[in-house]
This record gives C-alpha cells, sequence and structure tokens, in this order.
C-alpha cells in the first residue's frame, strides 16, 4: 500500500474514532411530544425537546 493510500485510511479511522469518543460523551434528552406541560418556548424554540448537556 502506497503512502497516500495508507494515509487516506488511517484518517477515516481517525475521524471514525473521534466521532465514536464525541457521541459517547454527549448525553441527548428527548422528551414525548405533549409534555411541555404549558411552558413557553424559548428563542429557538422548545428547550425541553432536545436537550445537550456536557459534562
Amino acid at each position: 500500500m502506497d503512502f497516500l493510500t495508507g494515509m487516506a485510511f488511517w484518517v477515516i479511522i481517525l475521524l471514525v474514532i473521534i466521532n465514536t469518543v464525541l457521541v459517547i460523551r454527549t448525553d441527548v434528552v428527548i422528551h414525548q411530544e405533549g409534555d411541555d406541560d404549558g411552558e413557553k418556548k424559548g428563542l429557538k424554540g422548545d428547550d425541553k425537546l432536545c436537550r445537550t448537556t456536557q459534562s
């Protein structure tokens, strides 16, 4: 395997590993439709629909 072919292969493997780590560290909570309890929506829509928290 020449250098350029091998480099592309290892870069793809590295990107898959980085993506896996980011997905594992992300905490996403999705609430059921209608669980808003009459709360006001934020500037970007319903804040309870999808909330991402960082550790």
